[in-house]
């Protein structure tokens, strides 16, 4: 590798950056740079490649300098977003979104984090507009449909409308071998238990256990669930058989 031919150190990078080794791209990265490297597509992935190793000040930093470079693309405005969402900055992240949407962006992924957005400002009907623009794009966008629970449950207690999206959701998600994370599946227990379908409660705190069987609150779930179908010995057998589990770590295997 010729050490003084900034081309050379930016290739190298790139082959990192192309395999997800971020680490090792921003290292080569910076050396091309410091060699005199310029280029917009190169301050894009600099910026990328930061944000991915959780330098979030300067995956900004590489998302402006594209950005003074390509005023008109909205490219450089989504990944600045991302960043600050990321950096927990949610007012700055929403302001870099709609730039980039001012700039025709239209894509899924983003309208669902300015539905996220919008929502954590309690704005929940603009919110929900851009989940239904997220879905006018992509029908199998599957955070659209978990984002859309989200609002009914919360700011509408439309819990019909919450499951409905959730279960939408959820087969998306299982689609390409993913699944409810711990919130989710508390969302859809929960959804379940208000709306009165008890066998339905109780096989979604069943699956939720499956995946998670560690998680205290799904264990007391179970036990008001089998309460719900009447099957009271086998909720009074699985909360002391939980409680026997918990003391049992708790002390050291004490009690094992």
């Amino acid at each position: 590798l010729d050490s003084k031919n900034c081309y050379n150190w930016y290739f190298k990078g790139w082959i990192y950056y192309a395999n997800n080794d971020y680490e090792k791209a921003v290292k080569f990265f910076k050396k091309a740079e410091d060699k005199g490297y310029s280029d917009t597509d190169f301050y894009f992935e600099f910026s990328y490649a930061y944000g991915e190793v959780g330098n979030y000040k300067k995956s900004i930093e590489y998302a402006n300098k594209y950005i003074f470079m390509e005023k008109d693309s909205a490219s450089g405005y989504y990944r600045k977003g991302h960043a600050y969402l990321m950096a927990g900055d949610n007012q700055k992240a929403l302001e870099s979104f709609s730039m980039a949407e001012k700039r025709e962006s239209k894509c899924a992924d983003m309208y669902c984090r300015m539905a996220f957005l919008y929502a954590d400002k309690s704005e929940y009907d603009v919110a929900l507009s851009y989940t239904d623009k997220a879905l006018k794009l992509n029908k199998h966008e599957a955070d659209a449909y978990y984002i859309k629970a989200g609002i009914y449950s919360i700011a509408y207690y439309d819990f019909k409308k919450s499951l409905k999206n959730l279960n939408k959701a959820k087969k998306l998600y299982e689609s390409i071998g993913d699944h409810f994370n711990e919130e989710a599946y508390t969302c859809y227990i929960s959804a379940y238990g208000v709306l009165g379908q008890r066998k339905k409660t109780l096989e979604a705190v069943e699956e939720a256990l499956e995946l998670y069987p560690d998680t205290l609150h799904f264990k007391a779930m179970k036990v008001f669930a089998l309460q719900g179908v009447r099957k009271y010995k086998e909720a009074i057998f699985f909360f002391a058989n939980s409680v026997i589990y918990y003391i049992s770590i708790f002390s050291g295997g004490f009690y094992e």
